[in-house]
Formats: C-alpha cells, structure tokens, sequence
C-alpha cells in the first residue's frame, strides 16, 4: 500500500507539538480551576494539577534536553502514552 510507502517519511516537528501541548495543558489548568473553586465541586484537586504538572515537566524536557528538530519513535512513544494516561 502506498500509505505505509510513503508514511515514514513524514513526523511531527518538535516544536508542533510542544505548542499544541502548552494549549493542552493551559485548558486543562483552567478547567480544573474553573470547576473546582467557581462551581465548588469536590474532587481531588491537588492530584489532578500534579498530573497537569507532569505534563509541563514533560514539555520542559522536551524544550531544553531534547535537542533534536523531529521526535523519535521512542520518545513520540512515550509522550503520547503520558498524553493518553493524564
């Protein structure tokens, strides 16, 4: 099939990706936030923004140690099973 020919050359720019996580992870502060001091419901609100924080972590590591343009497989691997489990 041609797809699978003609897919590997293609990946996601390290900077795309980093992006499209900071706006990830500004709607996700601002949700928890919003729901649990404007509309008081109870749940385990310091949990939910350390696994938020992981995710500035992770996008902190990809920033400043990762010092590559494109995303290996490894590394694309492991930060979308984070993205998946978060």
């Amino acid at each position: 099939m041609k797809f699978f020919e003609t897919s590997k050359y293609y990946s996601l720019k390290k900077s795309t990706y980093i992006v499209l996580r900071w706006i990830a992870i500004i709607g996700q502060l601002i949700s928890v936030n919003l729901v649990y001091f404007y509309f008081n419901f109870k749940f385990d609100f310091i949990n939910c923004n350390l696994i938020i924080f992981f995710g500035i972590l992770s996008n902190i590591y990809l920033i400043y140690v990762y010092n590559t343009t494109q995303l290996s497989n490894r590394t694309d691997l492991f930060v979308h099973s984070k993205n998946i489990i978060q």
